[in-house]
């Protein structure tokens, strides 16, 4: 039978033995953490990239020479027809007014916008007298299918502003930006069409004649006609209705402004 420690010396042991079942506590622990954090990751990381697929992906903002400004817009296919009399084409979502399609007209869409304070906007490859990229306002428009995919005109499909203007009236660019009223003459062709981001173009499509006090200017185009008439003016005829052609180029030597 073996002495009893002295006092101190008992301690001492008692004291290294508990030391001890607390690193042994510890390491166990650590071990357990560490076999279940590999676990736990995977599952966070799958549920992230399900949320990210399920997100819209949308197109960046993006502006270049000659294509103009795409705000946030998911692609989209189809093959599109103007569905009124004269569907009026703008260089961007709710933007200015860049020339008309014709019913029946089509369009090869590359892009649809995100609501604006106009509405949806289909942009694309718009064919006939407009010849160029551009957006129709969602209901001017309707589909022959939604799956025809087409390369022209994206991730652009309009213009910028400095490509088609010389001077605008200073409206900021919003829908209650529908042009400036003035006394304008009688008797001036209203054209549907001019292609204002080129230089070297014609008028074409004519519509009607003015009526006197009728107009409001937006803005004057930056290139004059090929064939000496000068430049020609954006205008908004306020007896005409949209989608018959209310947003239309004038000479600007017969408008006197």
């Amino acid at each position: 039978m073996s002495e009893p420690l002295p006092g101190p010396l008992k301690q001492e042991v008692l004291d290294l033995l508990a030391r001890s079942r607390e690193m042994s506590f510890g390491i166990k622990a650590g071990l357990a953490l560490a076999a279940v954090a590999p676990a736990a990751l995977p599952s966070v990381a799958l549920g992230d990239a399900y949320l990210v697929a399920r997100q819209p992906q949308l197109a960046p903002v993006k502006s270049g020479p000659h294509h103009g400004p795409t705000p946030q817009a998911v692609p989209a296919d189809g093959t599109f027809q103007c569905s009124v009399t004269w569907a009026t084409v703008a260089n961007a979502p709710s933007g200015f007014a860049t020339g008309n399609c014709a019913s029946g007209t089509h369009l090869h869409r590359t892009l649809k916008s995100d609501p604006t304070d106009t509405g949806y906007y289909d942009g694309g490859e718009i064919f006939g007298n407009y010849a160029g990229c551009g957006w129709i306002g969602v209901g001017t428009d309707s589909a022959f299918n939604t799956t025809d995919h087409w390369a022209n005109c994206y991730p652009y499909a309009g213009y910028n502003q400095s490509d088609i203007t010389l001077q605008t009236d200073g409206c900021s660019g919003t829908s209650s930006c529908s042009g400036t009223p003035f006394n304008n003459p009688a008797n001036c062709q209203e054209y549907g069409n001019y292609r204002p981001w080129l230089s070297g173009q014609n008028p074409t499509d004519p519509i009607r004649k003015t009526t006197a006090n009728t107009l409001s200017w937006r803005y004057f185009t930056k290139y004059a006609a090929a064939d000496g008439s000068g430049q020609y003016v954006m205008v908004r005829d306020r007896n005409q209705a949209a989608g018959s052609g209310n947003w239309v180029f004038v000479q600007r030597s017969c408008l006197g402004i």
